[in-house]
C-alpha cells in the first residue's frame, strides 16, 4: 500500500494524484508502516492532496520518528529550524537533525552542517560544518557536496581553494545535473580563479534555465567585465539590477563597470545608490 502511495504521489507509472496518494497511506498507517505514516507528514507539509498544515505534518512526523524513522527526525528537524506549526528552536532542530543523523540520513548530516557553519544553536565552526559535510557527501549528498564548494570558495574553515571547490560543484552537478544554482557557482569559481573562458559556459547554462535571475546576471556581467567587455558587462549589470533593484552589490559592481567606460557622473551615480542601500560597502569612492 504504501509502495503504491508512492508510486501516485511522484507520478511513477501512473498520472500523478496526491488524493490516491494519501488515500493509500492512510490506509498503510492504519496498519503501523512506518514509512506511509512519514509520507503522510510530507504531503501536509506540501499541501499535497491535502490543505497545508504544518501541524498534522508535525503529528505524523512525531509519530513515525517515534517509531525510527530517520526521515521523520529530520523533518521534524526542518521544522524547528524554519518554525513551521511551532516556534523556531535551533536547539530541537539540532537534537532532531543530531538523532536522524545518528540513523544514518545523510541530509540530515547536511542540516547539522549547516547550522554548524551559520552558528544556529550551536556557537559558528566552520571545522564542524565541514566534517558533517564530508559524511554527508560520502553518502552522496548533493547538497552537502555543494556546502563543500562553497566553504573552499570563501575559505571558511579551509584554506581558500578554487580548484576544490569547482571539484566539489562539479560533482554537485554530477548528482544533480541542470542544477541553475551550481552552474552559477561552479562559473564563478572558476571566474574566481582568473579562469574566464572555462568559467563562462558555465554562466550560459544557469542563464539559459533561469534567464531573469540577478545572482547569475551578476555573475555574468563580472566575467565579461574581467575580459575587457565592459559594455556588454554593463548590459547584464541592467539587467539584474531590473531584476533585483535593491541588491547594493550589483549597483556597486555597476559602478565599477562604468567606470572602466569612462562613464564618471554615471558611476558615482551607482556607487551612492549602493552606498545608499548598504553603507557598510567598502567600494564607496571616498
Amino acid at each position: 500500500m504504501t509502495n503504491l502511495g508512492f508510486l501516485y504521489e511522484k507520478g511513477r507509472g501512473v498520472t500523478q494524484d496526491y488524493r490516491q496518494a494519501r488515500q493509500w497511506y492512510e490506509k498503510a498507517a492504519a496498519g503501523e508502516n512506518v514509512r506511509a505514516i512519514s509520507n503522510l507528514g510530507d504531503l501536509y507539509r506540501d499541501g499535497h492532496g491535502v490543505a497545508q498544515d504544518y501541524q498534522k505534518a508535525r503529528q505524523w512526523y512525531e509519530k513515525a520518528a517515534a517509531a525510527g524513522s530517520a526521515d521523520a527526525m529530520d523533518n521534524l528537524g526542518f521544522l524547528y529550524e524554519n518554525g513551521q506549526g511551532t516556534p523556531p528552536d535551533y536547539q530541537k532542530a539540532r537534537d532532531w537533525y543530531g538523532k536522524a543523523a545518528a540513523g544514518g540520513n545523510v541530509h540530515a548530516m547536511d542540516n547539522l552542517g549547516r547550522l554548524c557553519r551559520d552558528g544556529k544553536g550551536v556557537a559558528q565552526d566552520y571545522q564542524k560544518a565541514r566534517d558533517w559535510f564530508e559524511k554527508a557527501a560520502a553518502g552522496e549528498d548533493a547538497d552537502a557536496m555543494d556546502n563543500l564548494g562553497f566553504l573552499y570558495e570563501k575559505g571558511e574553515g579551509v584554506p581558500q581553494d578554487f580548484q576544490k571547490a569547482s571539484d566539489w560543484y562539479r560533482k554537485t552537478l554530477a548528482l544533480k545535473p541542470g542544477d541553475a544554482d551550481t552552474y552559477n557557482s561552479l562559473g564563478y569559481a572558476l571566474a574566481e580563479a582568473g579562469r574566464f573562458d572555462e568559467a563562462f559556459p558555465y554562466l550560459e547554462k544557469a542563464l539559459q534555465i533561469h534567464p531573469h535571475d540577478p545572482k547569475i546576471l551578476d555573475s555574468a556581467a563580472f566575467v565579461l567585465a574581467a575580459k575587457g567587455g565592459y559594455k556588454t558587462a554593463v548590459a547584464k549589470y541592467r539587467q539584474a539590477i531590473q531584476a533585483d533593484p535593491k541588491n547594493a552589490v550589483i549597483h556597486s559592481h555597476m559602478a565599477q563597470a562604468l567606470a572602466k567606460l569612462g562613464q564618471a557622473e554615471h558611476s558615482k551615480r551607482e556607487f551612492d545608490e549602493a552606498y545608499r542601500l548598504d553603507p557598510q560597502l567598502k567600494t564607496h569612492p571616498e
